[in-house]
This record gives C-alpha cells, sequence and structure tokens, in this order.
C-alpha cells in the first residue's frame, strides 16, 4: 500500500511541475520578447517578474492536491472504479468492504501507474513562445523599431541559395533576392495583428493566410512557389513577386523561376507548419466525483469552474440530467444551466461559481443527477467544444434503500441509466457471441421452409 501512495505522491509533485514551467516558460517569453522590442535589460526583467507574478497568482501549481490528483485519476483510469481516496484514508478507521477495496485499489493503480497523464499547453506555449522571440528578435536587428527602413532587408544569414537545374554552364551568375517580406494573417476571431518575418522556415495557425512579397535583381519568367507537385504561380506588382497561400496543413516548398535566357532555378527546400486552435480548458474545484444526500439535510452543491482559451471563449453551460424512477419506468429530463455570472464574449480565461439546489431541480428520494460542464471557443467556422468529466449527485430514498453488491464486492454507486447502458452493452456481447449459432439456425429454416414448400406445391 505503501508504493500505491509513493506513486500518487510522485504523480502530485510532476504535476505541479508542469504547472510551474508553464508559468516560467510564458513569463521567460514575454521578457525576452520584451527585451528585443525596447532594448532595454530592465525592461525585459520588469516584464519578465510581473508575468511570473500574474501567472503564478492565477495558476497557482501549489493549489493540486492528493485530492485533487485523486478525483483526476477517478474521471481518467476507469479500472480504478472511483476508489483511488480510499488509499488516503487510514486503514484502520474504515469497515471490512472498503479495506478490501482499498487493497485492491493499490494494486490497479500500480499496473496503470504509466496512464497518469495531465492536460497540459506547454507545447502551445513553447511555439507561441518561440514566434513571438524570434519575430522580436528580428524586429530588433532589422531597425524597424528605431527609425529604419519599412521593408525587411534580408540579413546576411538568411541568403536564398538557389541551384540551376538544366545548364551545364559554370559561369552562370544566379539571380539574387534584393530583399523579401512574408506577411502572416491570422484568421479574424483570434484578434491578432499581421506578423511580417524574413523566416522562410514558417510556423504559423491553422487557417492563416500567408503572402510572399519577394524582389530580385533582375527581370525573371515564371516565379513560383512548389509545394510538392502544386505550382503556385507568383504575380508581378511592379518589381516584386507576390503570392498569398492559406496555411490549411503542413508541408514543404521552393522558390522556382526562369530567367531571362531561359535557366531554371530551384531554391532550398522550406518547411510551411501549422498548429491547431487548441480547445477550451476547463478545471473544476471543490466538486467529488460522487455525492449523496438526505432528503432532510440542504442538497446545494457549490463549486468553482475556471476556463481558458488561446483565442477566446464563447460559451459555457452545465449540461444536468435528472433521472426519475427505476428499471424500465425510468424518465430523463435534460437541462441546460447557466452559472451564477455570465461569460463576457471573446475573453481568454474566466473563472466561475455555481450553487446547484437540487430542490430547485425538482428532484426527490431516489433521484439522480448526473451534468458536466461544457465551453466553446470562438474558432471558425466551427468552434472547439471542451468538456469535463461526468458528476453524480443522489437524493437517498427515505422508504427503501437498495445496496447492491458486485462479485468485485465494490460498491455499486452508478445510476440507473448507466446500469441500464451496462446491461445493454452485456446484452448485445452476448448477442455477438451467439451470432454464428443465430445464423446456422435461420439457415437451417430457411431449408425447412424451402423443402416444405416445394412438397407442397409439387
Amino acid at each position: 500500500m505503501r508504493e500505491a501512495q509513493d506513486i500518487l505522491r510522485k504523480a502530485l509533485l510532476k504535476w505541479r511541475l508542469i504547472k510551474s514551467a508553464e508559468v516560467f516558460l510564458s513569463s521567460l517569453a514575454v521578457g525576452l520578447t520584451a527585451y528585443f522590442l525596447f532594448s532595454n535589460l530592465l525592461v525585459g526583467f520588469i516584464c519578465f517578474l510581473g508575468t511570473l507574478l500574474i501567472a503564478s497568482i492565477y495558476l497557482r501549481p501549489w493549489k493540486y492536491t492528493l485530492k485533487n490528483l485523486c478525483s483526476h485519476i477517478n474521471g481518467t483510469i476507469a479500472p480504478m472504479e472511483h476508489s483511488t481516496e480510499l488509499l488516503l484514508e487510514n486503514e484502520g478507521q474504515l469497515p471490512l468492504l472498503s479495506q478490501i477495496q482499498r487493497v485492491r485499489a493499490g494494486e490497479t493503480l500500480q499496473r496503470h501507474k504509466s496512464k497518469i497523464r495531465f492536460k497540459n499547453v506547454l507545447g502551445p506555449i513553447i511555439g507561441i513562445s518561440f514566434v513571438c522571440v524570434l519575430v522580436a528578435w528580428l524586429l530588433h536587428i532589422s531597425g524597424i523599431l528605431h527609425g529604419g527602413q519599412n521593408q525587411l532587408e534580408v540579413p546576411k544569414s538568411d541568403v536564398v541559395n538557389f541551384q540551376v537545374l538544366d545548364s551545364l554552364d559554370e559561369e552562370i551568375i544566379p539571380p539574387n533576392i534584393i530583399s523579401w517580406q512574408i506577411r502572416i494573417k491570422y484568421p479574424g476571431y483570434t484578434q491578432k495583428a499581421d506578423e511580417y518575418t524574413s523566416q522562410m522556415n514558417l510556423d504559423v495557425l491553422e487557417g492563416s493566410r500567408v503572402t510572399w512579397n519577394i524582389q530580385f535583381d533582375q527581370s525573371l519568367n515564371g516565379v513560383q512557389l512548389q509545394f510538392g507537385e502544386d505550382s503556385l504561380y507568383m504575380d508581378k506588382i511592379k518589381d516584386t513577386y507576390s503570392k498569398t497561400k492559406l496555411a490549411d496543413y503542413s508541408s514543404f516548398y521552393a522558390i522556382k523561376f526562369r530567367d531571362s535566357l531561359g535557366n531554371a532555378y530551384l531554391s532550398d527546400l522550406y518547411a510551411l507548419e501549422t498548429y491547431s486552435d487548441e480547445p477550451p480548458s476547463i478545471e473544476l474545484e471543490g466538486l467529488q466525483q460522487f455525492s449523496s444526500f438526505e432528503y432532510e439535510s440542504p442538497q446545494k452543491l457549490t463549486f468553482k469552474t475556471q476556463l481558458n482559451d488561446d483565442f477566446g471563449l464563447t460559451d459555457v453551460a452545465i449540461i444536468a440530467t435528472v433521472s426519475k424512477g427505476s428499471g424500465e419506468s425510468v424518465k430523463f429530463r435534460e437541462e441546460r444551466l447557466g452559472f451564477d455570472s455570465k461569460l463576457v464574449a471573446g475573453t481568454k480565461n474566466q473563472n466561475f461559481t455555481k450553487t446547484l439546489n437540487l430542490k430547485e431541480l425538482n428532484m426527490g428520494p431516489g433521484d439522480e443527477l448526473y451534468f458536466y460542464v461544457e465551453a466553446k471557443d470562438n474558432k471558425q467556422p466551427g468552434p472547439n467544444i471542451s468538456r469535463t468529466e461526468t458528476f453524480f449527485s443522489v437524493i437517498e430514498d427515505t422508504v427503501t434503500n437498495q445496496f447492491a453488491v458486485e462479485g468485485t464486492l465494490g460498491a455499486d454507486l452508478m445510476p440507473d441509466y448507466f446500469r441500464s447502458q451496462r446491461q445493454l452493452i452485456i446484452d448485445t456481447e452476448k448477442l455477438i457471441a451467439e451470432k454464428p449459432v443465430i445464423e446456422k439456425r435461420n439457415s437451417t429454416l430457411e431449408v425447412m421452409s424451402w423443402a416444405l414448400t416445394k412438397k407442397h406445391y409439387g
């Protein structure tokens, strides 16, 4: 049992480290970006400390406890049978049935410890931080922020190399790029300003529009962007060749053209990588997976919800279903409930509180409630949708108390709705197993029917 508790402690430490890494990397990216934009070390350090303080207060890596971890494991590892909390209890104070379930939970946790995973945004943070710092560095060295030219000059280290494809003349001097500028126009729903860069290798949000503007030192024929087998011919506007492409998937590309003498040239291969808009992140606090109330007691559930999204939220709701009755007479009523405060449309993060009063939902003895929180972001044309795990609550029946103990000696706390689903699954699996026998029986009946028909009609 001590091994299982050690697994929980190590997993909790890992969870806190992941959240701390998110805070630190975000702060470091803000500090470096501010330093390159303002060319001031003090400004960069102040921005780093300010972001570190705000992000720490908001994410609070220290808020995660063993109880939160147990709730997370219950919702993500089904074999634990919602019994992870028993590992934190004193064995001597538990009844015999709970002691047995506690031992089983410890053994199950040791077998499935590799499945303990935590959602995080380290990947997007690293990617976005890299792009922001890189753009700020390019602006810093270009001198644009200090009265430089509006057009990005090509750094010497970023010279694009071309090779001749179909000529044996070694004295051919290939055309050179004088300057280039790549514009990244993000989807409108992100409300992000356009970005400009001179880096040929790009990492952009899926759905963005990328425009290449390239100026050569001589007139050329048929300048094109080569994406695999697809060729996009660039439009010539004065002395600049331009082309816009929708970045809807990751690919590689090269610049291809012919000079005035007909010689063909091809550049190095560059990457156009896209990353997806992340779905909203939902975190619930102060809520157990399963709860029960006596009929005469206050029947209220109070919890907090934290929502985060990379570009903005548009909707959040509590999807609640009330189950009345049992067996074949069970009835369900679904309701869409709001929080105590309204969502600010377009906000990237917001906290909510909610008190569910079971009496206001017209619940009586033996009735069950199961619900989850659903959130949508502002992605277009269709939003990303996230939802939490399902939480359960029941009002104890004052007339009849029914208890069911399965062969595994675990208490069956699942609502009637899910027990009905489980029975459907059992019946379906039984029919699938009997399918060959049923088909053979049907074939025999068909043959007998055909024989009788033939005998009757001659």
